[in-house]
């Protein structure tokens, strides 16, 4: 079996990641997850080319203490999407630990190099025309370039990885000259490509990486006692502050030409310090974040307008909330030893590979990507946790013999075997459903075909996000349907779908709402009071937003609506007038302009209309 197999299908994988896992979808990684698995498999059957680091031992403690955690967690599809990137890591980082350094690096350079040209091509097409997006049918923020990627955060995110690997091997690689030029492109590249973005913390972990590799470089030339490196290194030192601050500065600028603030982050982390003082040790579980941080909402703080708020925008954070402060501090604890490792190679223990370039880039990218998560979700995003995977192998897995005994090799071949199989197992279904669905980008299909689609996916991969989405269109399709039978049919199976939503994201109060209008649009007032009496009051800083207590006046007036034509006009008044006291208890929000006022008028005209017929309340009511 040829020895390059792995390495054609890990460069297939990671442009496949790099080209369709760039968005927050929930099945964007099966697809790319099957090729590095079968990479892996490959390299397990054959003889492996480097013993494992004994620092294999802590990896695998952080890597199994996620695990532990994500199978434990409330919302098992929450904890199946972050699985799926802890996979793309650990994938990466086997197959960096397992390839020939010579096969390393080309295989790296063709892979960042077409990936790092095709986003900085559609960025700069973007800034002519903000609604090209060669893939997917929309962006997060479309005024900012965001390449191949639907956030322009994750877009700058990946090219300070790419691009600040790529300064590192052109400054100490042993490589040819054309590719030490080439990964020097890479560098350019990717640099331009951070100002397209407009991304602040890309700026500021731009300058970081940047200060890391010269220093880094400066380093090893002193460690090799060159007679200008103690003056070069001393310049460094008093340049490298100076080149964070400028990019600060930039970064500043550009918030002023962007008009806006920090976007609520400083709120986010204030929550987020809440959620991690509730559970400090083992946190709430994944992406718990989003299921909780309405119960710490103040609204004299964050414009309770704001949409739906899924992660914290500071990686660290995040993983505090969702992980609890043991898998924070074993997430730091691993990044921390390895760039210490990464110094200790170029500085006192040196190496005997001439790994230097992939060592100093490695240490550069990981600070640029590491400052950049301070700011944003952007260990969420699948090509940038393979990138992280491989440079954490290069400074900690990657082993400086080849003397590997049987047993070794026999257990690397089992464990990567086993590893392998298990990811295509899971992936696999992800997958069949996005290859069904293809989530963001455009289609061509009638609703009908559409609703179908939803539901031959579901049977392969069930996640409360695809039960939602599916709902959802059934209840807009009934918008725009006056079929009564249809309707209910399409309201019912709507029902179905919203049912499963919530029972697979457990305390999720936005989709406890959903589901009471579900019900009230099939008259099922019965079950729809009780929710809306245990969400109101967790959701009453968020009104403006989900419009909660509104959706209860409406409900109480079809209620009383009802009553009024079986008869029971007395019944009724009492609700229409409980239906005006909730619109009086409204502040404001999306519905005050529109929807609030029309329901306020009719509730008022139907109370005149009951009043004037000489109907009053009864007296135990």
């Amino acid at each position: 079996m040829t020895r390059g197999l792995p390495s054609i299908l890990f460069v297939c994988g990671f442009w496949l990641a790099g080209a369709l896992a760039v968005g927050l979808d929930p099945f964007v990684c099966g697809m790319p997850l099957l090729f590095l698995a079968a990479s892996s498999a490959i390299d397990a059957l054959q003889k492996p080319s480097n013993l494992l680091s004994s620092w294999s031992i802590l990896v695998a403690a952080v890597v199994g203490y996620y695990v532990v955690r994500m199978l434990f967690s409330p919302c098992a599809d929450f904890a199946r999407s972050d699985g799926l990137l802890l996979a793309g890591c650990v994938l990466g980082a086997w197959w960096t630990a397992g390839t020939s350094q010579r096969t390393m690096r080309m295989t790296l350079l063709v892979a960042l190099g077409v990936l790092v040209i095709a986003n900085i091509a559609t960025a700069f097409a973007q800034r002519a025309n903000i609604d090209f997006y060669p893939i997917y049918l929309k962006r997060a923020t479309v005024t900012f370039p965001s390449g191949l990627y639907s956030h322009y955060n994750h877009f700058a995110n990946f090219l300070l990885g790419a691009g600040l690997f790529g300064l590192g091997m052109a400054l100490m690689s042993s490589s040819a000259k054309w590719m030490r030029f080439g990964y020097a492109l890479i560098y350019l590249l990717s640099v331009a490509g951070c100002v397209l973005s407009n991304s602040r913390g890309a700026f500021l972990g731009l300058g970081c990486g940047t200060a890391v590799v010269g220093i880094g470089w400066l380093c090893d030339l002193w460690r090799r006692k060159l007679s200008w490196a103690g003056l070069a290194l001393i310049i460094s030192a008093v340049a490298a502050p100076i080149l964070i601050i400028g990019a600060w500065n930039i970064g500043s600028k550009m918030l002023s030409h962007r008009q806006g603030g920090d976007s609520g982050r400083l709120e986010f982390a204030s929550i987020a310090m809440e959620l991690i003082g509730d559970k400090p040790l083992m946190g709430g579980g994944s992406r718990s974040f989003f299921l909780d941080y309405i119960t710490k909402w103040n609204p004299d703080e964050l414009w309770t307008g704001s949409g739906d708020i899924e992660y914290v925008h500071n990686e660290y954070l995040q993983a505090a909330v969702d992980y609890g402060l043991l898998g924070a501090g074993l997430l730091l604890v691993l990044f921390l030893v390895a760039f210490f490792r990464g110094v200790a190679f170029l500085t006192i223990v040196g190496t005997t590979d001439r790994s230097e370039g992939e060592i100093l880039g490695s240490m550069g990218a990981l600070v640029g990507m590491g400052v950049q998560a301070f700011f944003s979700f952007v260990y969420h995003v699948l090509p940038d946790v393979i990138l992280m995977g491989c440079f954490l192998s290069i400074l900690l897995l990657r082993s400086q013999r080849s003397d590997a005994k049987q047993w070794v090799m026999l257990t690397k071949r089992f464990v990567g075997m086993a590893a392998a199989l298990a990811v295509a197992w899971v992936a696999i279904a992800d997958a069949r459903a996005w290859w069904i669905i293809k989530p963001g980008m455009a289609q061509n299909e009638s609703a009908s075909a559409r609703a179908d689609s939803f539901e031959r996916a579901l049977k392969i991969r069930p996640d409360f996000r695809l039960y939602a989405d599916a709902a959802k269109h059934l209840v807009k399709m009934n918008a725009a349907d006056f079929d009564q039978k249809k309707n209910r049919a399409r309201a019912e199976k709507a029902l179905e779908y919203q049912l499963h939503v919530v029972k697979r994201s457990p305390g999720n109060l936005m989709q406890e709402l959903n589901l009471a209008l579900i019900y009230d649009s099939l008259e099922m007032f019965d079950l729809s009071e009780p929710i809306y009496h245990r969400i109101l009051g967790p959701l009453e800083p968020r009104e403006a937003f989900y419009g909660t207590r509104y959706h209860y006046a409406t409900h109480l007036m079809l209620r009383a609506s009802r009553l009024w034509l079986a008869r029971q006009p007395e019944k009724a008044l009492v609700l229409f007038m409980r239906s005006k006291e909730e619109i009086d208890r409204v502040k404001g929000g999306y519905y005050v302009d529109g929807d609030y006022r029309r329901l306020r008028t009719e509730v008022e005209n139907n109370i005149n209309y009951l009043k004037g017929a000489n109907v009053e309340v009864p007296k135990q009511e």
